[in-house]
């Protein structure tokens, strides 16, 4: 793992990691069997703000990130950071492999599909 403390994108010079991104947001509603309308209900962020979001069309504020962030957390869905590092601390990768970059995970959401 690099040095980089994990809210710090390593390949990017010191910037800050984005706080959720499109993918992840994409990734977190497929594991919970979420539309962006469901995501919107539960978040009281607006269906458009999340469809162009995760189109890459707008980006957001950082208390809406935020926002959502903590309501698919909430679900049961671990965001994963650049670094390899869930939102608990947990590395998510095998020691020595580079990172693969932001994901997510499901750790017990509330509700699923069988």
């Amino acid at each position: 793992m690099s040095g980089a403390p994990p809210d710090i994108d390593p390949g990017s010079g010191g910037t800050p990691a984005p706080i959720l991104t499109p993918a992840q947001c994409r990734a977190a509603r497929a594991l919970l069997w979420w539309s962006q309308a469901e995501l919107a209900a539960r978040s009281a962020v607006s269906s458009v703000t999340i469809r162009n979001f995760e189109r890459g069309r707008s980006s957001l504020r950082d208390a809406t990130a935020r926002l959502l962030r903590l309501t698919l957390e909430r679900a049961g869905v671990a965001l994963i950071d650049a670094v390899g590092v869930d939102g608990a601390g947990i590395a998510e990768r095998p020691e020595g492999r580079e990172p693969s970059g932001p994901g997510a995970r499901l750790t017990g959401a509330e509700t699923f599909r069988t």
